[in-house]
């Protein structure tokens, strides 16, 4: 589910920055607070470098994207919500569901 996370920034990056010839290495981790969500994405940093906009504006063009490409994707069953958060933070919220499969995978 990661991974698929992951490609869908990465796609969403090219369609936002066509032609860019940055090294995309885009982070997703838990964040420091956990009321920011359960992971984190630094997309919008790395993505206003390029558009030279500001990262929280980046951010929701991202989010506009992401929102879209998830509703048509079987990650839309994982996550709940994905908010910005200042100065440019992408939080991904899964929702119950997804944690409840996982514990009977793992019991």
């Amino acid at each position: 589910m990661k991974l698929d996370l992951k490609r869908l920034l990465e796609e969403t990056y090219q369609e936002l920055s066509p032609g860019s010839s940055e090294a995309l290495n885009i982070e997703l981790i838990p964040p420091k607070n956990a009321e920011h969500g359960d992971l984190s994405s630094d997309l919008a940093f790395k993505l206003s470098k390029v558009l030279k906009i500001a990262p929280k504006v980046s951010a929701e063009k991202v989010l506009k994207i992401l929102k879209e490409k998830i509703s048509h994707s079987s990650l839309s069953a994982c996550v709940k919500d994905i908010q910005v958060v200042p100065p440019g933070f992408l939080n991904f919220y899964f929702n119950e569901n997804f944690f409840a499969t996982i514990l009977n995978k793992i019991y």
